[in-house]
C-alpha cells in the first residue's frame, strides 16, 4: 500500500497515466449514473448521482440536514 506522499509523487511522474485513469472512471460513471452538458458559453459540466453502500437513505439525510442548525442558518 502506498502512502499519500508516494501516491502524489507517482501521480506527478505519471500524469498521462493518471489522466487516462480519470477519463476511464468518468466515462464509466457517466455511462450508468450521470450525464454531461455544455453551458451557453461552451463550458462542460456534469450531473451525477452516486449512492454508496451504508449511506443514509434520502429521508434520513433530509431529516439530518433539517435538524442541523448550521444548515438551517445557511438556508436563511
Amino acid at each position: 500500500m502506498l502512502t499519500k506522499n508516494e501516491r502524489c509523487k507517482y501521480a506527478t511522474i505519471y500524469s498521462k497515466v493518471q489522466a487516462i485513469f480519470v477519463h476511464i472512471i468518468i466515462n464509466v460513471i457517466l455511462k450508468y449514473y450521470g450525464c454531461y452538458e455544455t453551458t451557453k458559453n461552451g463550458n462542460l459540466h456534469m450531473h451525477t448521482l452516486l449512492w454508496f453502500n451504508d449511506s443514509p437513505n434520502p429521508n434520513t439525510l433530509v431529516q439530518t440536514l433539517f435538524d442541523d442548525e448550521i444548515f438551517l442558518n445557511f438556508l436563511n
